[in-house]
């Protein structure tokens, strides 16, 4: 069973965060625990599931958590890059992107065990702060689809 669910979409926002509500309805149910911290810098603890979803006709597993009522519905960065998907603010869509390999098909001269160049970082786009949602985080995901795995 699929039901549709409107999320914001929030690059700074690790995971998916699904009204426990309905995620209670797909029979998902809480498998761990796991400690956030808020944008306020509060830490909150919420219950987290495997659960499969759906975009534009593709299906996947992905990790949500079991949004409170005063949570918000997001779509996360670990959804988002399963689905290898990154968030277009101008034209307020998801594209698709390439996937990274941060490591050399080519054979490189030097030592092995040097990878000179490869930095990896995260940059997180603060798309909600303090509580206050800017217009570029106001985009709403319409289709997305869930159902427990």
């Amino acid at each position: 069973m699929w039901e549709t669910v409107d999320a914001l979409v929030d690059t700074g926002s690790t995971y998916t965060w699904i009204p426990t509500q309905l995620l209670d309805r797909l029979n998902v149910r809480p498998q761990f625990r796991r400690e956030f911290e808020t944008a306020d810098g509060r830490l909150i603890q919420r219950n987290m599931a495997v659960t499969m979803v759906r975009w534009n006709g593709e299906a996947m597993p992905t990790l949500v958590v079991f949004g409170e009522d005063t949570d918000a519905v997001l779509l996360g960065a670990y959804t988002l890059e399963g689905f290898a998907l990154a968030p277009d603010p101008v034209n307020r869509r998801l594209v698709r992107v390439r996937g990274l390999a941060m490591v050399s098909v080519e054979p490189v001269p030097g030592p092995q065990f040097m990878c000179r160049g490869l930095v990896p970082f995260w940059a997180r786009l603060p798309l909600i702060a303090r509580g206050r949602h800017s217009k570029a985080s106001e985009k709403l995901v319409k289709g997305l689809r869930l159902f427990w795995l």
